[in-house]
């Protein structure tokens, strides 16, 4: 599955809590839930202590 994602060409939504997944996929921009309105991450999955932090903020 990663290499499919990794090679599709389209953009993409992927909804998952698997940071193992979520970092082996070729990520540029990560999206976080936070009172009912979707924002732009700092970090990416592939740094998971800074990314893990900023979303519990």
């Amino acid at each position: 599955m990663v290499e499919g994602i990794n090679e599709y060409q389209g953009a993409l939504w992927v909804i998952s809590h698997d940071l193992d997944l979520l970092s082996r996929i070729d990520i540029n921009k990560a999206y976080k839930l936070s009172e009912q309105t979707l924002q732009m991450t700092t970090y990416l999955p592939s740094e998971p202590k800074q990314y893990y932090q900023e979303l519990l903020i």
